[in-house]
């Protein structure tokens, strides 16, 4: 995909290694009932050219498509090939958009949007790709960035009876809503991470994270290093095993 002209893109070229992700709450439901899941969407072509999830076995998630964790899965009673109704909560990504911004909220009308989704996978594992420290339901369901909005719109008739503004939905931008920014170290990161002094890993992770999103002007970013947490266990681990 091209590289996008959004606020996340700031970033310097020389952190080019980052990715958007928008993690929004959602509702699924198939032929077991309900369960609360999030929507996880991901741009597959930029997270394989940053090596984020190496092993990850997808290409790009066709539009409509979904891949699903195995609790998930069993919570809904599907399986690969079958349909599953899934109502996400944008509202709460623009409410927060808009009041980071100072705008006025009472305008936003964005109920629970419903999307049919297609499961093309479920997995029993993370292939690098998500938090280690989350459980398997964390993944969410996933999905393509780049098609979210198409196939939000394909159910353009159901958005309308809930009295959705089609037209405000057609105008925003799915990469300016990011909820994540992922950062990866360029390569050869192994050299980083095989550092045996844990307080070099941990200076290089931060000073990294710190320059990269500096070109955010904005306090609303939290910063997270998953790997560093899993890092400082292996640390541990490892002077207990002496």
């Amino acid at each position: 995909g091209a590289e996008p002209a959004g606020r996340w893109s700031q970033l310097g070229s020389q952190y080019g290694f980052h990715t958007p992700r928008l993690v929004v709450p959602a509702v699924a439901a198939g032929p077991a009932g309900t369960y609360y899941s999030t929507l996880r969407a991901i741009w597959t072509q930029r997270e394989q050219s940053i090596g984020l999830g190496s092993m990850w076995p997808f290409g790009p998630i066709r539009a409509g498509g979904c891949v699903i964790p195995k609790r998930t899965a069993l919570e809904l009673d599907v399986r690969v090939g079958d349909t599953i109704l899934v109502a996400i909560d944008l509202y709460s990504v623009l409410a927060s958009q808009a009041t980071a911004q100072g705008e006025d909220t009472k305008s936003l009308n964005f109920p629970l949007i419903p999307i049919s989704l297609t499961v093309d996978a479920i997995l029993d594992r993370f292939y690098g790709k998500f938090d280690v420290s989350e459980d398997e339901a964390a993944m969410g369901i996933v999905v393509e960035l780049d098609t979210l909005p198409e196939v939000i719109l394909r159910e353009e008739a159901r958005l309308e009876s809930l009295k959705i503004d089609v037209d405000a939905l057609r105008r925003i931008s799915f990469r300016e809503l990011t909820t994540q920014i992922i950062l990866n170290l360029p390569p050869p990161r192994d050299q980083t991470y095989r550092k045996s002094d844990f307080q070099l890993v941990q200076s290089s992770l931060v000073q990294f994270s710190s320059e990269g999103l500096s070109g955010f002007a904005t306090s609303s970013i939290q910063p997270s290093l998953p790997l560093l947490q899993q890092i400082e266990s292996n640390q541990y681990l490892l002077l207990f095993l002496g």
